[in-house]
């Protein structure tokens, strides 16, 4: 019987600890936060904008990375609350199927004016953009964030991004 006690106050330790380290972690991180926005105390409100960005490559293609990397840089970045309003709003976008690996141009505007982005960068990709050789790239401004992808030749992507300094999505 005591053995059995010794084990459940183990058990309890090495669930409750992690447990309460947990809970004070997020309350030292959640309270400050909470008062910047006025939830709680009477501080003036604190704006905190972070950021980040990570690169999935396609490990058979070695340029893949290197493209995809290419295309953060020099932009500004993009605070989540702005990517995920991006994303939301780009749901409306119902993109052409590809037929045998081929999408249209001017199948791939369409869709995008249609669904209220009325001034995309549609054409097709060419060595140095991002975005294979011979894929339909598209850019298109949504807020104050760039969506850019491609679709075609088997493959397809989507990332959200900074404008460049000019307020383009794409340069030249």
């Amino acid at each position: 019987m005591a053995g059995e006690a010794a084990r459940t106050r183990r058990s309890w330790l090495l669930v409750g600890l992690p447990a309460v380290a947990v809970a004070a972690g997020a309350l030292a991180v959640g309270l400050p936060v909470l008062r910047g926005l006025g939830v709680t105390g009477n501080d003036p409100p604190v704006v905190v904008e972070r950021s980040a960005f990570a690169v999935v490559c396609e490990v058979s293609r070695p340029d893949d990375c290197e493209r995809r990397t290419r295309l953060h840089a020099d932009r500004r970045p993009v605070p989540l609350p702005e990517h995920m309003r991006a994303l939301t709003d780009w749901q409306r976008v119902v993109l052409p199927a590809p037929s045998g690996g081929v999408v249209a141009v001017d199948e791939v505007r369409a869709a995008i004016v249609a669904a209220g982005h009325p001034d995309p960068v549609v054409q097709i990709a060419l060595a140095g953009d991002p975005a294979p050789p011979g894929t339909v790239l598209f850019a298109v401004p949504v807020y104050e964030t760039c969506v850019i992808g491609h679709l075609g030749g088997g493959s397809h992507d989507l990332q959200v991004v900074g404008p460049l300094p000019d307020g383009r999505c794409l340069a030249g």
